[in-house]
């Protein structure tokens, strides 16, 4: 098998924030079995990438002048064509510029991570190349590129400072750093590291300022001031100054330092930002965050997203006060131990949960996969299509259901997803992303794959329009002249009503390679449009994988609900759903909410669509509930509480089902009617015939025997979810070639 090499770019491997990512990055890739090779001006971190067996190529890529520049392209030139990588993999201005060229020049393709947000001024940024794909680490760093380079949202990857959690952990010995340092044995240490630069070591600054009064107010308090650059010696006569007026030496300033992992551990407080806080932070040590772009203060969980969104830099979150930094380490200083190291565990709990070098590795990985299949160095695995990016909540997850278990079931597979909009879709880090609408993409990404998915939906109907059943059809015969393998992949069939578009459908349906079907009245209606080709299994909808054991989704307070019982109603618009209707509903809900003490909760699937009409019953019906805004684990949650579900939407069905809870169906197209036979359930009614009576005594049903409803779901689910695994095992053995089983 061909062994895919990367080629790194960088200025240098000196000491550094970026640095430390870049090696992380090289040594988790060639752990994962990828080929790395290094090219920048070298460094401290040379030896340590050539004991993992990373070779290095030195070019002076740090320096800007023309002769410089000039002598790294030729450098960089000669090892792309002696080293022949898949990728090339940037990392700053200078090798990203010198990059692109001798990028086209060979044919290779280049992608490249942001960093930090460059200056756009002058010329700077013509020499500001980012290639097809860029990764970036913050979300604020991808909004940077996408709003300063006219980069696709879809094009820019958000991926993290992975940490070594075995390197960065608690418990290491640091008695002889502690005596290297000079300090006592109970001293209490505070710790900071940057580079000692003038644009990178605010906190350094910070701590030299309010060291005088923090140190005489806490005279055990050590602060270690870590890091070299061209502060450096003005740090350290501020430093000398105030251990002068101490009279004893409570700043200890240690130049650039390579054993950072030893440090974090030794301390009791760390003051920073970016991936010298994350690393502190794997370390179990309290962090404040505090630099020149920003402040947050003391970390905790309710900080996280404003973390996130800055990658821990703070950036443009002002300091509350000039003595915010004083008073927050004052107030630290004197809690008690315990305290201090419970914020420390919560740190690590959080590196551990979100900031692995696995995680960053892997981010790489799907970007290199992505530049490499739309370079067509690479094909596509799976090219899955359906109704995706339209903010409905059933088929964003059914989406995210189908490409987690491709991933599950063949590792590394590399999928393209066609949506509505790259930007206005569910987060998908490992598939790319192609606008279903910018036809020429579609056909490149298509003749670029092996297996065509229609994933999920009743996409073969002509119930929304024969426009969107054309499409879809034409999807298929493009697969087909390109010879890709075809599934249709837990999906409904129909209702399809014109003559004309039943023997399209039936014509093209029948050269389909395996079709599995959410339930069996499909299966039917493909026999009855002379569908005898294709080998067709009755499985389940993808969503129901999401209710295995280690899969089911934890339960979690949503905010906005009410205490006390609820039931779950779910509404879309639909021409028969009329105002006689919606007075019924009304009735119903007021009459269940009185009856059994329910709060009434309406959710509306498809926000776009459905919010109209839910706020219309929302309004008319007084202690009801709208939460908007939802996310679909949310959805799920909240109804996994209810007694019971009145639904329209799918799956508001399917979702209660697998969550064991009780449904009564409104039909208002023969999918929601086939679901329900198919599990058994006999409670359902049109749309257009809904009735005040029938509704009620359906309901009391439930409430009379809940828990008996409930054990039975319980075990239909567990059948349904079996099914469901199926349709990723069949998808495997269509990419290999072989007839499913």
């Amino acid at each position: 098998m061909h062994q895919t090499k990367i080629l790194m770019t960088t200025m240098g491997l000196g000491l550094g924030g970026a640095e430390t990512h870049i090696v992380e990055l090289s040594k988790e890739l060639a752990r994962k079995g990828y080929e790395i090779v290094v090219c920048s001006n070298g460094g401290v971190y040379v030896d340590e990438l050539e004991r993992h067996g990373i070779r290095h190529y030195q070019a002076p890529m740090h320096v800007r002048s023309v002769p410089a520049m000039v002598k790294s392209f030729f450098r960089l030139l000669s090892v792309i064509r002696r080293e022949r990588p898949d990728v090339v993999h940037a990392h700053a201005r200078i090798p990203g510029f010198l990059s692109s060229i001798a990028c086209a020049l060979t044919g290779t393709p280049m992608v490249t991570t942001a960093h930090f947000n460059f200056k756009t001024t002058g010329g700077l940024r013509f020499l500001t190349r980012w290639g097809k794909k860029s990764i970036a680490v913050s979300e604020d760093l991808k909004k940077y590129l996408t709003s300063n380079y006219n980069l696709h949202p879809s094009d820019v990857r958000v991926t993290v400072n992975g940490i070594n959690t075995g390197t960065f952990c608690p418990g290491q010995p640091v008695d002889d750093l502690r005596a290297e340092l000079g300090l006592p044995a109970d001293a209490r240490v505070i710790l900071t590291v940057s580079r000692m630069d003038y644009n990178a070591c605010k906190s350094a600054f910070l701590l030299v300022d309010c060291a005088e009064e923090l140190c005489r107010a806490h005279p055990d308090v050590r602060i270690v001031i870590v890091g070299s650059g061209d502060a450096l010696e003005d740090v350290r006569e501020r430093a000398e100054a105030v251990n002068r007026r101490l009279g004893e030496r409570h700043l200890i300033l240690t130049g650039g330092r390579t054993d950072i992992s030893r440090l974090a551990a030794l301390c009791d407080i760390f003051v920073g930002v970016s991936r010298a806080a994350l690393e502190a932070m794997s370390c179990a040590k309290p962090v404040v965050l505090a630099g020149n772009q920003g402040y947050l203060g003391l970390y905790t969980e309710d900080k996280l997203p404003d973390c996130v969104a800055t990658n821990f830099t703070c950036r443009d979150i002002p300091y509350p006060s000039e003595r915010a930094l004083l008073e927050e380490l004052d107030a630290l200083l004197a809690r008690p131990v315990q305290e201090l190291e419970r914020l420390g565990a919560v740190g690590r709990e959080r590196v551990l949960a979100s900031y692995s070098v696995s995680r960053m590795a892997d981010d790489a990985i799907y970007t290199y996969r992505d530049i490499l299949c739309l370079s067509g160095k690479r094909k596509y695995d799976y090219i899955v299509c359906g109704y995706y990016g339209y903010a409905n909540a059933g088929d964003d997850t059914m989406l995210s259901c189908l490409v987690e278990n491709l991933n599950r079931h063949r590792p590394g597979v590399s999928i393209c997803v066609l949506v509505r909009d790259p930007e206005t879709r569910v987060d998908l880090r490992v598939a790319s992303l192609v606008n279903r609408f910018h036809l020429f993409k579609v056909r490149k990404a298509i003749r670029n794959s092996r297996v065509l998915i229609f994933g999920g939906g009743n996409l073969i109907q002509d119930a929304t329009s024969t426009k969107s059943l054309l499409y879809y059809l034409a999807l298929l015969r493009l697969a087909y002249r390109y010879g890709l393998r075809t599934m249709l992949y837990a999906n409904g069939i129909g209702p399809i009503t014109k003559p004309k578009n039943r023997r399209r459908a039936g014509q093209v349906l029948d050269r389909l390679d395996l079709v599995t079907l959410r339930e069996p009245n499909s299966a039917q209606f493909l026999k009855e449009l002379g569908v005898t080709h294709p080998r067709v299994e009755v499985t389940a909808d993808e969503v129901f994988t999401l209710f295995e054991g280690d899969r089911r989704a934890a339960d979690a307070p949503v905010s906005g609900l009410p205490e006390g019982d609820i039931f779950v109603v779910s509404l879309r618009e639909w021409p028969t759903l009329d105002a006689e209707c919606l007075a019924k509903l009304t009735i119903v809900l007021k009459n269940l909410s009185y009856t059994y003490s329910l709060t009434p909760v309406i959710l509306a699937l498809h926000e776009s669509t459905d919010l109209e009409i839910s706020k219309l019953l929302h309004e008319n019906v007084p202690g009801s509930v709208l939460p908007t805004g939802l996310s679909s684990q949310e959805i799920m949650q909240i109804i996994a509480r209810s007694q019971f579900v009145i639904g329209m939407r799918l799956h508001s069905l399917i979702f209660a089902t697998g969550a064991g809870v009780p449904t009564i169906g409104i039909v208002y197209d023969p999918k929601v009617s086939d679901f329900l036979e198919y599990i058994g359930v006999s409670r359902f009614l049109p749309c257009e015939q809904i009735d005040t009576g029938e509704l009620l005594r359906m309901a009391a049903d439930i409430m009379s025997r809940r828990a008996e409803l409930g054990r039975e779901l319980g075990e239909r689910s567990r059948a349904l979810i079996a099914d469901a695994a199926l349709n990723a095992v069949y998808a495997a053995q269509l990419l290999d070639g072989e007839e499913p089983s």
